[in-house]
This record gives structure tokens, C-alpha cells and sequence, in this order.
């Protein structure tokens, strides 16, 4: 098994994954950002969909987390602000591109 170390530094991107139902965002480093949400849409109780992708690992994902921290509920988990919600429009939303 890879250290956590070494798990750290393969994450290029910054999974943003979206719960229409309760105005929630969940925000995360990933390898593959699809196998990523797959998972956390599986293990999730309520509706959540990838919204956007941000290239970035784990600093940059600690750098968005500072930048929302308003919005922050608990680790990785934050409220769809509007600030939050412009953030991801500007990405694109690759939920469409998955269909």
C-alpha cells in the first residue's frame, strides 16, 4: 500500500462534487476525479453530482478550503454560497459533459 505521502502528491485535481437538494458542496483532492465521485456519490445518502474540476492537489485544495472557509460546515464539506456557487459556474459545469 502507497504511504499517504506518496497518496498525497498523485491528487492533480480538485473534485467539486454538488447536492442540489441541500445546497451542499463537497470539495476534494483526487487522482481520477470520475472514480472519485463515483464513490462519493455511492456512499452519499442524498442526491450529490460532480459539478466542476479544478486542477490543484492538496495545496490548492487547502488554499480553496481558506478561501470558503465562511461556508465550511466540516472538513471537505461546505454550504453553496453564492460565492461558492459563482466559483464553480466558472469552472464549468462538466456534469452536462458526462451525459
Amino acid at each position: 500500500m502507497a504511504s499517504r505521502s506518496a497518496r498525497m502528491t498523485t491528487l492533480s485535481s480538485i473534485c467539486f462534487l454538488r447536492s442540489e437538494s441541500f445546497a451542499l458542496v463537497r470539495m476534494s483532492a483526487a487522482g481520477d476525479p470520475g472514480s472519485h465521485a463515483s464513490e462519493i456519490e455511492t456512499a452519499c445518502p442524498f442526491p450529490i453530482r460532480l459539478a466542476a474540476i479544478e486542477a490543484g492537489g492538496p495545496q490548492r485544495e487547502a488554499e480553496l478550503a481558506l478561501m470558503f472557509a465562511r461556508d465550511r460546515i466540516r472538513p471537505g464539506w461546505f454550504s453553496l454560497s453564492p460565492a461558492l456557487d459563482r466559483y464553480i459556474a466558472r469552472l464549468g459545469d462538466v456534469s452536462r459533459s458526462r451525459q
